[in-house]
């Protein structure tokens, strides 16, 4: 748990918005790192759907295989 207050992150540079939003993303760098993350794993997750789904149909539905069915549709619970 972290002690409140905080330190003092210093004087935020006012010259323009991009300096002072670059000085907010430096005081927040590891939860925007961590966020930047979570969404790069949330988009590649929502990229591989249709492929596990023509997956799923072509070896599983196509083939009448109910193991590979199976299997993919774990693979798209997994994702």
């Amino acid at each position: 748990m972290k002690n409140l207050p905080l330190a003092d992150p210093g004087t935020p540079d006012l010259r323009s918005p991009g300096r002072y939003l670059i000085f907010v993303m430096r005081a927040q760098a590891g939860t925007l790192n961590v966020a930047v993350l979570f969404g790069i794993v949330w988009m590649v997750a929502q990229a591989l759907m249709p492929a596990f789904i023509g997956r799923a149909i072509d070896e599983g539905v196509a083939a009448n295989d109910t193991g590979r069915l199976t299997f993919w549709a774990m693979m798209l619970l997994a994702a």
